[in-house]
């Protein structure tokens, strides 16, 4: 809309009722444009491309340039785009390094790194499905007997239903 007040284009009003037409056709356009924004700008492209042959058709005709219709509209189109690619990237960043310190979290836990005082092991006791275990160690205490006990987080499973399976006459 800024594009539209800044250089006076009145893209989407109409005497006739087509400017509701034309706004959900740009609207859909611009819904397909952010959901698949490489093949979205793609074909933005391919349409500015069409539509300025348009309109310098219409100028050499004698009849004045269609720009303030669609101008807006591509340019917000092409900002949502770029915004989705940026925005996808960053978070595809963002959840490899959660991905990256559980698992680093995960080879502690297995080398028997003591974490009790530390920040991340008191993050994923807040984890709801975290269920502390006890895990006996074959190498015990010599002086006391007793085997070594370590807690192990132990994912919970969803339950099992149970289904039968017979002949149907």
């Amino acid at each position: 809309a800024w594009v539209d007040d800044r250089f006076n284009c009145n893209s989407f009003i109409s005497v006739d009722g087509t400017a509701e037409a034309y706004l959900i056709v740009w609207v859909l356009v611009m819904l397909f444009n952010v959901y698949f924004p490489v093949i979205g700008i793609y074909l933005m492209i391919l349409l500015n491309q069409v539509l300025r042959r348009s309109a310098r058709r219409s100028i050499e005709s004698g009849f004045t340039s269609d720009n303030h219709i669609w101008l807006p509209a591509m340019s917000g189109i092409f900002v949502g785009a770029v915004c989705m690619m940026l925005f996808t990237f960053l978070s595809k960043i963002f959840l490899d390094t959660i991905d990256t310190l559980f698992l680093c979290f995960a080879i502690d836990k297995d080398n028997n790194v003591d974490m009790s005082n530390q920040e991340f092991a008191e993050l994923v006791k807040e984890i709801p499905t975290y269920t502390e275990a006890e895990v006996m160690s074959e190498d015990g205490d010599a002086e006391t007997g007793k085997a070594d006990a370590v807690l192990v987080p132990m994912p919970s499973a969803p339950p099992v239903v149970a289904v039968a399976v017979g002949a149907i006459k």
